[in-house]
């Protein structure tokens, strides 16, 4: 380098904490016979099925919610169920993880004396 003077600055080496090109470059064979890829599932898909709240028995919103997932916890690819508001009614999802899974639960009768299933 030069100042202003055009007169060489000298810089100090300090070997202590400086490292050389040798040890950054990797080599592409070790490196790539080295390295370990993970793999990362993409979108994990998840099915709703939903029923409104007030065809469900129960007093308030978490006995509601809880007397869907008794009936729902023994279906296959039952994962939860949370409630939802919308336009002031109270409606439930049944969260699946298969379609099939959530089709097969739609079809069949939830609770004694009470025609009402879920919806896709």
């Amino acid at each position: 380098m030069l100042d202003n003077d055009n007169e060489p600055i000298i810089e100090q080496d300090n070997s202590s904490s400086s490292k050389t090109n040798d040890d950054m470059i990797i080599d592409n064979k070790t490196g790539k016979e080295e390295e370990i890829w993970i793999q990362v599932p993409g979108r994990i898909r998840r099915y709703k099925a939903n029923i409104l709240g007030i065809n469900v028995p129960g007093q308030n919103d978490i006995q509601k919610l809880n007397n869907l997932t008794k009936v729902l916890i023994n279906s296959d690819g039952f994962i939860e169920c949370k409630k939802n508001i919308f336009q002031r009614d109270l409606w439930l999802n049944a969260i699946f993880d298969d379609k099939q899974k959530m089709l097969d639960a739609c079809e069949k009768t939830l609770f004694d004396g009470n025609d009402y299933k879920l919806t896709p």
